[in-house]
């Protein structure tokens, strides 16, 4: 597996109001993991839908989320529209 490094920002916007972020071009996320607590963060999906496309699953994915230090994750989920097949959340499993 190969190692990419994404930035992501912790997320304040939850629940309904996250469809604002997508229209901007950014992704809801999820960060947890077995030393890791949930953390709810945003990355941006020009940076993921490059990875992904690229790399698919077998990636090993760096997340440096501002304030917390370098998270080494997984993708564990992908949840996309059922219609138009966008990405609109992820997971990220830590300790990977």
């Amino acid at each position: 597996m190969t190692t990419m490094v994404l930035a992501a920002e912790e997320r304040t916007t939850l629940g309904k109001k996250v469809a604002r972020l997508r229209r901007t071009g950014l992704i809801p996320a999820t960060v947890y993991g077995k030393q890791v607590g949930p953390i709810s963060i945003q990355i941006d999906a020009k940076a993921f839908d490059d990875i992904y496309r690229k790399h698919g699953r077998a990636v090993t994915i760096e997340l440096q989320v501002a304030g917390h230090e370098p998270l080494t994750t997984t993708i564990h989920a992908v949840q996309r529209h059922p219609v138009s097949r966008a990405i609109l959340h992820l997971d990220f499993l830590a300790g990977a």
